[in-house]
C-alpha cells in the first residue's frame, strides 16, 4: 500500500478541524491557517504549512456518537480563494523549512502552502504558537494555541517497512496511543476522490466523507463501533478513490474581527496512511 503524497496530506487537512472551544464560533469562518508536524512510522511524514481565506468547505456534519461526526461534502467542498494576499503574518512558537530548505517567509500570499518532506520536528509540545497579522487585508488580530505533544500509535500496526492497513466495516475499529499528554486526540477517516477541475493539472483530490472522533485529551485508545463504520462508504484503492486514515493531536483555537472568525489548527500527526475500508 502506498503511503500519501504531499496532495492526499493536503486535501486531509483542509478545514477538518473545528475549535477546542466551547460552543461553536461567534460568526462565520473566513480564513484558516494549519501549521502539520507529521512525523509518522511510514514515509508519509513530513511537514506543511498552508493559510488559506475564503469561504468555508461546504459539507454537512452529523453526530454519530459521543465525539465522532459524519461529515459528508457537496460539489463545492473547499475554499473560494480570492486574490487579495493575507499581508504579513509573523509567526512564533515553532520552526518551520519549506521544500527548498530555507526557513519559513513571514510574508503570506493566498492560497498559500509549503510542504517539506523532511519530517522535521518543529515543536517539542507545550510551547504557544502564535501568528499575528498587523497589515493583512482585515482588521488586524492576534491568535495563539498551545503546541500539541508528540505521541506515537500502536495500533493499528504500521511500521516503515510494513504499512498495509485494511478497515472492516463490519468490525469494531482498535486504536491504541500513547503518552497522553497535550491536545486532543483525534482519529477520522476518510474517502477522497480524484474530480476534473479547470485547474492546471486537470484534477483535484476531493473529499467526499469523513468520520471524525475527538477524544479527551487523557485517552490513550478508543473503538470506533462498526455501526459507525457502516455510515462510512467503502474505499478500495483504485484510480479514482483514495481511503486514508490520521491520528493526530491537536490544539485549536479562533479569534473574532469584524470580517469574521480566524481559525488556526496545530497538529501533530502520528500516523496518516492510505488504507481500504471494505
Amino acid at each position: 500500500m502506498s503511503t500519501l503524497n504531499e496532495v492526499l496530506l493536503l486535501a486531509l487537512l483542509c478545514g477538518c478541524m473545528e475549535p477546542t472551544r466551547p460552543g461553536p464560533p461567534p460568526s462565520a469562518t473566513i480564513g484558516s491557517i494549519l501549521i502539520v508536524n507529521q512525523v509518522g512510522p511510514s514515509g508519509s511524514s513530513g511537514n506543511s504549512l498552508r493559510a488559506t481565506l475564503g469561504v468555508a468547505e461546504a459539507c454537512t456534519r452529523s453526530s454519530v456518537g459521543e465525539g465522532c461526526t459524519l461529515i459528508a461534502c457537496g460539489d463545492d467542498e473547499g475554499f473560494d480563494v480570492p486574490s487579495q494576499p493575507w499581508g504579513e503574518l509573523t509567526f512564533t512558537g515553532f520552526t518551520f523549512y519549506g521544500g527548498g530548505g530555507d526557513p519559513m517567509t513571514t510574508t503570506l500570499t493566498l492560497p498559500y502552502r509549503s510542504y517539506s518532506p523532511r519530517p522535521t520536528r518543529m515543536w517539542s509540545g507545550g510551547e504557544l504558537i502564535a501568528v499575528t497579522a498587523s497589515t493583512a487585508g482585515f482588521s488586524p488580530f492576534r491568535l495563539e494555541v498551545p503546541a500539541p505533544s508528540p505521541f506515537t500509535v500502536s495500533m493499528p500496526a504500521c511500521t516503515s517497512s510494513d504499512c498495509s492497513i485494511e478497515i472492516d466495516r463490519s468490525r469494531a475499529l482498535q486504536v491504541a496511543w500513547s503518552p497522553a499528554k497535550l491536545g486532543a486526540p483525534v482519529v477520522e477517516l476518510s474517502l477522497s476522490r480524484y474530480v476534473a477541475t479547470d485547474g492546471i493539472t486537470g484534477l483535484r483530490l476531493k473529499r467526499i466523507a469523513a468520520l471524525q472522533c475527538r477524544y479527551s485529551v487523557d485517552a490513550v485508545g478508543a473503538t470506533i463501533s462498526p455501526e459507525q463504520l457502516s455510515l462510512m462508504p467503502p474505499a478500495v484503492a483504485s484510480m479514482s478513490d483514495i481511503g486514508s486514515i490520521e491520528v493526530r493531536r491537536v490544539g485549536s483555537g479562533h479569534v473574532s474581527v469584524p470580517e469574521g472568525t480566524l481559525s488556526l489548527d496545530a497538529i501533530w500527526s502520528a500516523l496518516s496512511q492510505q488504507v481500504a475500508i471494505r
